[in-house]
Order: C-alpha cells, then structure tokens, then sequence
C-alpha cells in the first residue's frame, strides 16, 4: 500500500508536468469536454504498474509489465463515463485522479487483508506461494519512475492531444506516377512509392475546423519533430500502421489492451490519432471535400 501510495504521488507529479507541456506546445484553445477521463487513469495505471512487486526499478526492461499487478488490478476507481480531462486546468484534473486512487488502493488493501488467504479474489497466497514477499526490494525515486515511463507517456498523451482537437491522418491511396510530390521542408506530409507498383501512397496532417473544412496542421508537425524529436515517419505512419494492424479499427487503445505502455515510445499504437483512408482512384472526379468523403466512409470526425 505504501509503494503504491508513493508511486501515485510521483506518476501525479510527472503526467501533471507533461499535459502541462503539451498543452502549452500543441494545444493553443485547451478543450475540456472531449478526452475521457478513463484515458488518463489508464496512463496512471500504466505508470504505476512498472513498479516491481519485487526487485528494484532497474530490472524492468522492454515492455513495462505489472509489477504490484495484484493490488493493482482491485484498486483501479470506476470512472464516470461522463467525466473528462480538463485540458485546460491539468492539476486540479490530476488531484482528482490521486484521491480516487489513494481511496481504490486503501479499499483493496483492507479487502485483501481481510480475505482468507487462499481466497479466489482476494487471496495473498498468491502472492507469497513461490516465495514472491510483500514490498519491493527497495525505495524507489521520482526520478527513476520518470526516466523509465517518460517518453511513452510523452507519445500516448501526444496523440491524446492531437484527438482531442480532431487532428487526423488523411491517408491517400493509389496516386498515379507524378501525383504524389512532397518536398523536404514539407513537414505535415508523406509519400512513399508502394512497393512492386508504380502508385503512391500519401499522408497528410490535417484538423477538421467544422463543417466541411479541413486545415493543414504544419505548425503541430514542425513542433513534434523540432521539440518532441518525432519523424515524420512516426507521426504519419505510425497511426495507419497501428489502424491497419488492427483489422482497420479507429484508435486502438493500447493500455487497454495490453494493461501497460511499451518502454519504446516508437512501438504501434503508443501514439495513435483518427486515420480516414481515400481512393485517389475512387474519389478523384468528386466533388465533396475531404471531410465529406471521410464522414461518408465512417470515420468519426
């Protein structure tokens, strides 16, 4: 109870920090009704569940796995399906996420200590059967948790951000030879020729303003590669890649799916936004913009 304590306090302290940046780098009019509160406990979680239940912080490597998994698992608090992040107002946010934890984690404290020990829920004999004790190895700094979890966390709540505004990735299939040029100094977009075939494929970072208008998003690409060190690689492709590696399903979340963040920020779906794929072949001869066409295929924008 006390490790976890402690590690809810440092995570507080580094995501607080880190929205903070981001919103004053990429998010210029905060918006406060959008995120899911959900999404951000599960950032929390991620962060929290590195701590090893026994070791210290330095034998953890590659992918973030649950460490004080057990207690964990019972103290995550139920997140009204109607609350959100206040982009806006970060810290007071985050306040409300550590007391809901810190009341989860005392709650399934009690609970387990309570339980008969070879309870099927709450049982400690899990825990101590192969001789796995109570309490991490040692006392772990901010520091350490940060350098461990900070640049995963920086990338998942990126794309968070970039949501949140209804950016998104245009990706534009089977452009002819001569159709798809993209100079250097063109950060919000992509082309790659595709591979046994003469068409291309192109990207493009755009935001939908409302209506049927859409608007490049340059400034929001130039600040992830100058400041965040991102490709463009990374911001463009890696969404569709995470789309398609996902039977074409929209914003894969993948602490969900998997309980934690990988330790490489660069991994599929860490950093994920709203993909809408166009046939240049398809949609060449129409007349309905871009966001016309993206609504009319499904894409929730």
């Amino acid at each position: 109870m006390n490790s976890l304590n402690t590690a809810i306090t440092f995570a507080s302290s580094i995501i607080s920090l880190k929205l903070s940046e981001i919103v004053t780098d990429i998010m210029p009019d905060p918006v406060d009704n959008v995120t899911p509160l959900k999404d951000i406990f599960g950032i929390f979680s991620a962060t929290i569940s590195v701590i090893p239940f026994v070791g210290s912080l330095a034998a953890v490597s590659g992918t973030l796995t649950t460490g004080l998994g057990f207690v964990l698992a019972r103290a995550k608090p139920p997140v009204p399906a109607d609350k959100f992040l206040a982009w806006s107002d970060v810290a007071s946010t985050m306040g409300d996420v550590v007391r809901d934890y810190q009341a989860a984690v005392s709650t399934a404290t009690e609970n387990i200590m309570n339980a008969p020990i070879d309870d099927a829920d709450n049982g400690i004999m899990s825990i101590i059967k192969d001789g796995a004790f109570l309490g991490v190895a040692q006392n772990f700094t901010q520091a350490q948790l940060q350098t461990l979890v900070i640049d995963s966390i920086t990338q998942n709540a990126i794309g968070k951000a970039l949501q949140a505004q209804n950016v998104f990735v245009l990706r534009t299939l089977n452009i002819l030879p001569g159709r798809c040029t993209v100079a250097e100094d063109e950060v919000d977009q992509l082309c790659i020729q595709n591979e046994g075939s003469d068409s291309f494929t192109s990207w493009s970072l755009l935001r939908a303003t409302g209506g049927n208008s859409a608007v490049a998003e340059t400034a929001i690409a130039r600040t992830l590669q100058d400041k965040y060190k991102m490709t463009k690689e990374q911001i463009l492709k890696g969404p569709t890649d995470c789309f398609d590696g996902n039977s074409k399903q929209q914003l894969q979340d993948l602490i969900a799916l998997v309980g934690a963040l990988p330790s490489d920020p660069t991994a599929p779906c860490v950093m994920n936004m709203v993909v809408c794929d166009l046939d240049a072949f398809i949609n060449q001869a129409g007349t309905k913009s871009i966001m016309e066409l993206c609504r009319d295929a499904g894409v929730p924008i």
